[in-house]
């Protein structure tokens, strides 16, 4: 199974977190959104390391692939990544 998921920097949308979080989207319940403080399926923000170590685990997943976006994002795509971000969650 090939999914995409993206590590977000709580800051930038808003959040006061410590840890890097990962937005994704699956039918595991195993984790806890940060903002609605529950297990759910579908899209949600969940803490990076603790999705790692489950997953590795769990038996899900052993085998990880980080790409960093573009540095040459303009302003505008990021503040719309941002704006498009607040309204899915």
């Amino acid at each position: 199974m090939v999914s995409r998921s993206y590590a977000i920097r709580p800051k930038d949308i808003g959040l006061d977190y410590p840890d890097l979080l990962l937005w994704e989207s699956n039918t595991l319940k195993n984790l806890k959104d940060v903002k609605l403080n529950k297990g759910k399926t579908g899209p949600m923000l969940v803490n990076l390391r603790e999705r790692i170590l489950t997953d590795i685990e769990e038996g899900y997943d052993d085998l990880f692939q980080v790409r960093y976006l573009d540095p040459g994002l303009l302003a505008n795509d990021t503040r719309d990544m941002h704006t498009k971000l607040k309204n899915l969650h």
